[in-house]
Formats: structure tokens, sequence, C-alpha cells
């Protein structure tokens, strides 16, 4: 299991990650992010690695895959549109959908949901835009059920 980035005290986004071998029943630390990342979202891949993507400040625009065979993050793409708190999962063909999250916008009004959809596709590490949601969401939750991402 891997726990990677988050929050630590004094309310930092962190650059740290975590492992656990249920074999031994004990955790470790593990290697460090490309970027502290915050409110990001998560998804394994059908190797086994992990992409995390998006999420506060520095982290927004870019995405990083955990190497699980070499134990090391690596960069994975810059998003075509920065955000947090987005939804991810893994399609059919081994890519991955990214959508919705908040936007920050310029204004200072806050943080604004976003009906923005986004692929990763892990032969290239390319970022490529897909039609909008029906509406913007943001903290929603993903499944990939049947080919057909929910």
């Amino acid at each position: 299991m891997l726990v990677a980035g988050g929050f630590e005290e004094p309310g930092e986004a962190s650059d740290t990650s975590l492992l656990y071998d249920p074999r031994a029943d004990a955790w470790s630390d593990g290697p460090r992010l490309t970027v502290a990342r915050a409110l990001s979202a998560a998804v394994q891949l059908e190797n086994g690695d992990v992409l995390l993507t998006g999420g506060q400040r520095a982290a927004a625009g870019t995405a990083e895959r955990y190497d699980a065979r070499a134990g090391v993050f690596v960069f994975a793409g810059t998003l075509v549109a920065p955000r947090m708190y987005a939804q991810a999962a893994l399609a059919e063909d081994g890519s991955v959908v990214l959508a919705g999250g908040f936007l920050r916008p310029e204004s200072g009004e806050g943080f604004v949901p976003t009906a923005d959809a986004e692929r990763w596709d892990p032969r290239t590490g390319a970022w490529t835009a897909l039609p909008p949601l029906p509406r913007a969401v943001a903290a929603a939750a993903t499944v990939s059920v049947a080919g057909a991402v929910w």
C-alpha cells in the first residue's frame, strides 16, 4: 500500500510517502514525490504503478507516477487544465480519465468547480482534452465499470 502526499503540520502540502508491507505488518518511509502534493487524485495502473494528478499550488498542473518496480516517483506530464480535488479513473484501454475538480481563479473569489476533462496516455505520457462534463463538479467519486468511467 502507498500513501503519498497530503497535508502535514502546519497544514502545508507534503512531498513524502509511506509504504505498507502487509507481510511484515509494518510501515516504512517511501520515496519523495517530485512536488509537494495535496488534494490530488490517485489511480492504480494496470502494471501496479500509481498515477497522482493535480493538487494544490505547484502540483495543480502536473502529474507523477510511482514506479513500483524502481521504487521512485517520476514526472508524468503536464495537465491540460491545472486543478485540485479532481476525479480520476482507469479506463479499459489503460489510459486515465481525469475530470472535474476545482480551478483557482485569479480573482480571489474562491474555488470554482470545473467541467473540464482530460485523458492520460500511458504509452506517450501525454495529456489531451476530452469533451467537458455536462456540469461542473469537484470532490465527487469515479469508478470504471464495463469499460466506461462513471
